[in-house]
């Protein structure tokens, strides 16, 4: 009791912590109310608790506001109840399994992007676009609804489709009214420009597999002569990096160094989704491509990371 005031302390609700925020219980000085110097009696006591539940009332806005509303205060009176913890921001308990370590790692996760009817998809790859990984991630873009076109020109990097070029070892066209053109693997044909082939097709989203071309140098300067190209157009823009090879599969710390620098070099541009978690062991017959059944699988799980489905 304040022998001030006459009042009792004022507890804490039973809260240790609220987010990140200490909810220590109030004083008896911290209960002289209104700037008032001596005893309180009567009416201005009244007046004073009153100005006290502002006061409180007040606080509990504010933490309701920083820490992410009226669930999350409900969430954390409820954790108070129980001596759980809250993570910083509102978020639900850690569970005791990845607090111990042993949830199973899963592949990152990209922002999902909106694909549907409506939607104008350009893909640009190398040869794994032109393989079963291009097909399938091209067909499963296509069920959205969204008119998608693809290019893939094998041995190409970056530079040649921003500057054009030439291939003379496959080349596919998928376009957007479902027309393939394929011809022979060695048979040699043009690499478009990206500004000829945005022109041409108007996209709202420019997916590009590339990577595996110039996976042994730095990949800042392969980037940014397309990242720039849809940045000038304002296109989202996402990369998908190249997969593991056989020798990655016995020590995969130099893809994982190569996606590290892709995704650096990627930030000011868009997104980057590595393409080794889909590819855990290479299962070809080159070392480098991947078989129908692999390619598939490959193409699902990035299409999965790109859509959100």
């Amino acid at each position: 009791m304040d022998p001030l005031t006459g009042l009792n302390a004022v507890s804490p609700f039973g809260l240790a912590t609220m987010g990140s925020m200490p909810f220590a219980p109030l004083s008896g000085a911290a209960c002289r109310c209104g700037g008032l110097g001596g005893p309180m009696a009567g009416q201005e006591v009244m007046l004073g608790m009153q100005q006290l539940n502002l006061n409180l009332l007040g606080l509990l806005m504010t933490l309701m506001t920083q820490q992410g509303g009226p669930a999350a205060l409900s969430q954390l009176m409820s954790n108070g109840a129980q001596g759980g913890a809250v993570e910083s921001g509102g978020s639900s308990p850690v569970s005791s399994a990845s607090s111990s370590g042993n949830s199973t790692p899963s592949a990152p996760t990209a922002a999902p992007t909106s694909i549907g009817p409506g939607t104008r998809v350009l893909m640009i790859g190398d040869s794994h676009t032109v393989g079963a990984f291009g097909a399938e991630l091209d067909a499963k873009l296509r069920s959205t609804g969204a008119q998608v076109a693809t290019y893939g020109a094998s041995g190409s990097s970056a530079t040649q489709w921003a500057n054009g070029g030439t291939t003379r070892s496959g080349w596919v066209a998928r376009g957007a009214n479902g027309q393939v053109e394929q011809p022979p693997w060695n048979q040699p044909h043009a690499i478009p420009k990206l500004e000829e082939l945005i022109a041409r097709e108007k996209p709202g989203l420019i997916i590009v597999n590339l990577g595996a071309n110039f996976r042994n140098g730095d990949p800042t300067s392969q980037v940014r002569s397309l990242g720039e190209v849809a940045k000038k157009h304002g296109i989202k823009l996402i990369w998908v990096g190249p997969p593991k090879t056989r020798e990655d599969s016995g020590d995969d710390s130099a893809i994982k160094a190569f996606d590290q620098k892709m995704a650096a070099a990627m930030a000011p541009y868009g997104t980057y989704i590595p393409s080794d978690p889909f590819t855990p062991t290479y299962s070809g017959s080159d070392g480098l491509h991947y078989g129908s059944e692999a390619g598939k699988k490959w193409a699902q799980g990035v299409f999965g990371q790109i859509s959100g489905r």
